[in-house]
């Protein structure tokens, strides 16, 4: 097949060959080659011998043109050839660079999906440490809030309390010796903070507020209200008085 299409290729050269003849120098290919004889020229006269160089001359500058055109197209040929080679050499560049593109974003892929499983890892593990951090506060929290609720009566401001509630509900018991065992009885009727210093101050104590932390640690005063834990005890049923004992000095 590729025989049979160089010679329909070649055949066509030469008949571009010719015409290219003809149209340079007005000859037919056949005359340039082989000159005829002229009609009324002597044979070996000098005309017929002027006009055979100038047919000889025509002849040489169509082998001229002719060479020329070959040259041209076995140029052209070549540098087709040459680019062809070029061009699968550029393929084969861009076809390997093309894949070495691919391999790199394979990579880069991996790599992304190797730190993203790593960054998920981290930020479990700082999660579990959060919560466990947050355990451990909100147990000392209770903690604390425990040792808040368990805190003493001596901790508890008795006089600060009734100062700020001075109509809840208090009563004295017991009785009281030395010094102040008369004003005790004096203000013991109090029924909250109010009347406990009006019956104080008409006994002639003109600063009666330091008896109220006194009595309520020793146990002569009852606060009645929720949330105050008690030294004092209420008297019982039967009327009698709950005591403190041996009565200290005040």
């Amino acid at each position: 097949m590729s025989t049979m299409q160089d010679k329909i290729t070649a055949k066509k050269l030469k008949k571009e060959d010719d015409r290219i003849k003809r149209l340079l120098l007005g000859l037919d290919a056949e005359t340039v080659s082989k000159p005829k004889p002229v009609k009324g020229v002597p044979k070996g006269g000098l005309l017929e011998k002027k006009l055979q160089a100038k047919s000889k001359q025509k002849a040489a500058d169509v082998k001229l043109v002719t060479d020329m055109v070959a040259a041209q197209r076995k140029a052209a040929a070549a540098k087709k050839k040459k680019a062809t080679k070029t061009s699968g050499v550029m393929g084969n560049k861009i076809a390997a660079k093309a894949a070495e593109k691919k391999k790199k974003a394979e990579v880069a892929s991996v790599v992304a999906q190797v730190k993203a499983k790593k960054a998920a890892k981290k930020k479990a593990e700082v999660d579990k440490k959060f919560d466990k951090e947050l355990k451990d506060l909100l147990d000392i929290a209770d903690k604390n809030i425990e040792k808040a609720k368990a805190k003493p009566a001596g901790k508890f401001n008795a006089l600060t309390f009734l100062k700020k509630n001075p109509k809840v509900k208090i009563t004295f018991v017991g009785t009281k010796g030395g010094k102040n065992s008369e004003l005790f009885k004096k203000y013991k009727p109090a029924k909250n903070f109010e009347e406990f210093v009006k019956l104080a101050k008409a006994a002639g104590d003109a600063t009666p507020n330091g008896h109220i932390n006194y009595d309520f640690k020793q146990g002569y005063l009852y606060i009645h209200s929720d949330g105050v834990k008690n030294v004092a005890k209420l008297p019982s049923a039967g009327g009698a008085s709950a005591t403190t004992g041996a009565a200290p000095k005040n």
